[in-house]
């Protein structure tokens, strides 16, 4: 569902920024990047959760891609904020370890209507928070 989309996708940046924050707090991060791998988190615990439809080549790729991240990351810390990525991705999965249901044929892509709202909720602050960010920087020009 769009809405979960949006949720996580919003949450993933703030814990992505939260970590970095918290463990590299004199460093400079910029980004959604930490958003993305949420997104890429959350795939993950579905396509686990719903092992019976999803190929285990798929399941494969997805843990292939994270680690190739991860190694990525590595490579280039000096360049990569490895903790805003990392904290995207364990609030992804955490958001779809919660929000994706253990029975596999209740169908999580069903969201109630305070989902739908908190879902429309984060797409507003998100593009709030591009305009400021377009703002600030046309104004540093």
């Amino acid at each position: 569902n769009r809405a979960h989309m949006a949720i996580v996708f919003l949450l993933a940046c703030i814990g992505g920024a939260l970590l970095s924050l918290f463990l590299l707090p004199d460093s400079t991060s910029v980004g959604a990047s930490g958003g993305i791998v949420g997104l890429l988190g959350y795939i993950t615990v579905y396509a686990f959760r719903r092992r019976r439809f999803i190929s285990p080549e798929f399941r494969k790729g997805m843990l292939i891609n994270i680690g190739s991240l991860l190694l990525f990351g590595l490579v280039l810390y000096n360049v990569v904020d490895n903790y805003g990525h990392l904290g995207g991705l364990i609030t992804g999965a955490v958001y779809g370890v919660l929000q994706i249901p253990s029975d596999e044929y209740v169908d999580p892509r069903r969201a109630r209507p305070v989902t739908k709202a908190f879902g429309l909720i984060s797409v507003v602050i998100f593009v709030a928070t591009c305009l400021v960010s377009v703002l600030l920087i046309a104004n540093f020009r």
